[in-house]
């Protein structure tokens, strides 16, 4: 998790309460995630952002309904921020699943490609496991693998 990890990190210590990322806005959070690709990501942080600073809560179910928030985006959330044991699956997990596994065809919105994604979870070092899978689909993506 080579990219991953050094962004999460500077974000984590730069913005530590929800206030600080509303505070921020969303292009200053978007300079800050342009080096993983995810400026279009900016809104949802904000949204968690806004959500935790009402609500308070990160139950899953409550962050799902959050508008413009879906599996991928919360389960990332929660696994990364939180180290809960849920599964992500986006492009560069996809591109794993196709180098690696053989699985040809899958997509991120398949309940297949969800289904995979949790029963390869590690049961210890969530967070590490789902960044480092996000780096690894990228390295794919890129031909360094």
């Amino acid at each position: 998790y080579y990219q991953v990890e050094p962004v999460y990190s500077e974000f984590c210590s730069i913005y530590q309460q929800p206030q600080d990322v509303i505070r921020a806005g969303v292009t200053e959070i978007e300079e800050l995630i342009e080096p993983l690709g995810l400026t279009g990501r900016a809104d949802y942080i904000m949204a968690v952002a806004k959500h935790l600073r009402k609500d308070g809560s990160l139950d899953r179910g409550k962050l799902l309904e959050v508008k413009g928030l879906g599996r991928y985006t919360v389960n990332a959330f929660l696994s990364i921020h939180e180290g809960e044991r849920l599964p992500i699956v986006d492009g560069n997990v996809i591109r794993v699943f196709e180098e690696e596994l053989g699985k040809a065809g899958l997509s991120s919105t398949d309940e297949e490609s969800w289904e995979l994604a949790r029963k390869l979870l590690p049961s210890s070092r969530v967070r590490e496991y789902n960044l480092g899978l996000i780096d690894y689909g990228a390295q794919l993506y890129d031909g360094n693998p």
